[in-house]
């Protein structure tokens, strides 16, 4: 799972949009499952630059165990 849209981190912190490409940041975050119960919680995230992560997909058969992600107009925003 990927964030939609970035953020300032820590979240609440204001920014000026104009400083979007060095403050802002996305976030991509592994959801752990519980196999028994099916509860879900964060099983890891990492920070990541401030692109529109708009697609994420889990891998199958040959690519399982990896996860892709589409980045939307990242290059509209940072040259």
């Amino acid at each position: 799972m990927a964030s939609r849209f970035s953020i300032p981190i820590p979240k609440g912190t204001a920014v000026e949009v104009s400083k979007y490409a060095t403050d802002y940041k996305g976030v991509i975050t592994g959801i752990k499952i519980e196999p028994k119960t099916g509860e879900m919680s964060i099983g890891w995230q990492i920070v990541m630059p401030p692109f529109d992560y708009d697609l994420g997909d889990a891998g199958k058969k040959v690519s399982e165990g990896w996860v892709f992600f589409n980045l939307l107009q990242h290059r509209a925003r940072h040259g």
